[in-house]
């Protein structure tokens, strides 16, 4: 996982869905083209003295039956201990990675990692294949070295990677054992390259200077092999290889050689250290291969008609055989506009593009202060464990969905909160956004787009804290102070502080608070075009009603166009189950009673000052029957029931930012945007 610019697989990842009892819920494989469902197993689901009666062998063993060797999913048995292996006979059955005997934590971590990228990579890899030999074969690893530059004592990298070889899931093609006396040396290597899923290039001093390979490199970058180098140089280059780049680079780190003669335990260290060394490299290689099998699996899934498909950034030595006037889909991030320039002074009449770059620059008819806005309402959510998900997962959703959609020309604005005493903390949402637009203005750039400033909607009395160091983000964000509304109350009945901020302490000022928040919430919902949901704490805030139950409530009245993502449970989860027709018992009075600090007094204030009191089981009912004909009548997105539902589940987001902003094309085409309050952004 990660965000466009940065590195990493970018292959999913989950926990199982929990839902408050001993056992996790039932897995649908089926959510995914392909599912690695990976069991950590250990005494504990073994021990029957624990009252569970086998129910973890159970529920293994059930799983291990949904996804039968050689399908479209694959589960991987792991033993923690040695009692492992006993938990169901029919898991005995499968091969277990056994770390049972691996005790140093970061050994067992790597052992772990490498192994479920591995078996992950199986199963791209033999969707691929017809052949069931061709299926059960081992990762294939192509090594290419400079004969001139191997150690006569086998003390050189690519000895101790082969040594390394020896007891991993991976095998090598090594020509001097390969190729067959009298064949063609070009057509071996071809062929080699062919059957093999990654390459590692040693680079030392002399590999550039040996023909064969140049050759070996340049026909897997023609093959798309996906190539990591090892940079082992010792003095230098006298000239690098220019079709090298575009590559995973690694440096290889020797451990310092112990002198002849010396302690028999540090020269068994030595070796060590060599051998994971080289098993370093060797991981590095089944991870890009992963890497690259995934996006051009993904990439394919989202191609358009007649579009080329790169698991890899476009290069010359890649695309210089194809032919002219295509257009090339690669995986994020964009190129530099430099080497875009490069690539269209090559090739004039190709397109190269990005996933990111399709959806940049959609919504750009404006001068970027007055963008198409797009309010979003966003917070923690409770429920990430029973959706498999944790809070790392919830900040990578939210802030890939916003750099999307802030790509495509929109205009964010966002009630949160900044925090002058954390400006640097990384689970504050507001301040998130300014760092998106911060890091990422750059390649948005790349993207031909400039971003829109953020509008961040601060309510009285927050605003009274805020002092000269918020405004640090320049031109990437524009503050709007919301004003106090007509509370009936002065401020001294409400203990307002000298600088004019009244805590939340007392019931006056839950009350004060609660009425600005919603005056906020009103005041995003009339300057903005549509709105988008996402997560959402259900106890424990400030405010007539949760935050994410009030503001979709308030776009449902206004007519207001509503996307909900429901991934992340939360608030927003508990309004799409209530436009659903589904009940939810934490919309009742009694559970804002039990909950809510001072919620009968908070009442009759309501009842003396003014404003809409919060009744819970009013506002479900309320919100059940905005639902009542189907989701795209309720949220009048420009999205069909079909499409609101998948937005509902998904995860994805690409394809969340993709639905919103086709729902938003739509309702542009058909003249049913509706404008915003004048003077807003």
């Amino acid at each position: 996982m990660g965000l466009p610019g940065l590195q990493g697989l970018r292959v999913p990842i989950y926990f199982l869905e929990e839902d408050g009892s001993s056992l996790p819920r039932p897995v649908d494989l089926d959510r995914a083209d392909h599912t690695l469902a990976v069991l950590l197993l250990d005494g504990r689901m073994t021990d029957r003295r624990r009252g569970e009666k086998g129910a973890w062998a159970m529920w293994a063993r059930d799983l291990a039956a949904s996804a039968p060797p050689g399908g479209r999913h694959h589960v991987m048995p792991v033993a923690l201990d040695s009692a492992a292996f006993e938990l169901s006979p029919e898991l005995g059955e499968r091969h277990f990675l056994s770390l049972a005997g691996v005790t140093d934590v970061d050994r067992r971590q790597a052992r772990l990692s490498f192994g479920m990228a591995v078996r992950a990579l199986h199963l791209l890899i033999d969707d691929e294949r017809d052949d069931v030999a061709a299926k059960q074969a081992p990762v294939t690893l192509f090594v290419s070295h400079a004969k001139k530059d191997l150690d006569p004592r086998r003390q050189d990298p690519v000895r101790w990677t082969q040594e390394a070889l020896q007891d991993l899931p991976v095998r090598e093609w090594f020509d001097a054992r390969n190729i067959r006396e009298g064949a063609n040396f070009e057509e071996e290597i071809r062929n080699g390259l062919r059957l093999a899923d990654g390459m590692l290039v040693f680079l030392t001093d002399a590999w550039a200077t040996r023909p064969w390979c140049r050759t070996e490199a340049l026909t897997a970058k023609e093959l798309g092999t996906p190539i990591v180098v090892v940079d082992a140089l010792t003095d230098g280059e006298p000239r690098s290889f220019p079709y090298g780049g575009n590559t995973r680079l690694l440096r290889w780190r020797p451990a310092p050689q112990p002198p002849e003669g010396g302690d028999a335990a540090v020269l068994l260290d030595w070796q060590e250290r060599s051998r994971t060394e080289g098993e370093r490299m060797i991981a590095a290689a089944v991870r890009e291969a992963l890497r690259r099998m995934h996006a051009k699996h993904w990439l394919q899934g989202i191609a358009g008609e007649g579009d080329v498909v790169l698991d890899v950034a476009p290069e010359p030595a890649r695309v210089g055989c194809e032919p002219h006037g295509r257009t090339f889909l690669y995986p994020d991030p964009p190129l530099g506009r430099e080497e875009q320039r490069l690539l269209g002074c090559i090739w004039p009449q190709a397109r190269f593009e990005t996933p990111m770059m399709r959806l940049a620059g959609r919504f750009i008819g404006a001068p970027a202060d007055r963008r198409l806005s797009l309010a979003v309402s966003v917070s923690e959510s409770p429920d990430l464990a029973r959706h498999g998900l944790t809070a790392a997962h919830q900040r990578l959703l939210t802030d890939e969905v916003h750099l999307y959609l802030m790509l495509a020309g929109l205009q964010i604005v966002y009630g949160g909160k900044l925090d002058p005493d954390k400006l640097d903390d990384p689970d504050n949402f507001t301040l998130r956004l300014f760092q998106l637009a911060r890091g990422y203005s750059g390649l948005a750039a790349d993207a031909g787009v400039r971003f829109a400033p953020v509008l961040n909607a601060a309510p009285w009395p927050l605003w009274r804290l805020y002092g000269p160091e918020v405004k640090v983000f320049g031109n990437l964000a524009r503050l709007e102070k919301v004003p106090r509304p007509d509370l009936g109350l002065s401020d001294e009945e409400l203990g307002a502080l000298p600088s004019g901020f009244v805590p939340a302490d007392t019931p006056p000022q839950l009350y004060a608070w609660a009425r600005a928040l919603t005056a906020m919430r009103e005041w995003v919902t009339a300057h903005s075009a549509a709105r988008l949901c996402v997560g959402g704490r259900i106890e424990g805030y400030k405010g007539r009603l949760p935050g994410l139950v009030e503001e979709p409530l308030l776009s449902l009245r206004a007519g207001r166009p509503l996307f909900l993502v429901g991934a992340l449970g939360g608030c927003t989860g508990l309004v799409i189950d209530l436009l659903e027709q589904h009940d939810r018992v934490e919309m009742t009075e009694e559970e804002a009673i039990r909950n809510v600090t001072s919620h009968g007094e908070i009442l009759a204030l309501y009842e003396r000052y003014g404003g809409e009191p919060a009744h819970r089981d009013e506002v479900a009912e309320e919100l059940r029957g905005y639902g009542s004909k189907g989701p795209a009548a309720a949220l009048q997105n420009g999205l069909d029931d079909d499409d609101n539902r998948e937005l509902f589940a998904t995860a994805d987001p690409h394809r969340i930012a993709t639905l919103v902003l086709t729902g938003l094309e739509r309702l542009e085409r058909a003249g049913r945007l509706p404008p915003a309050t004048e003077g807003g952004p």
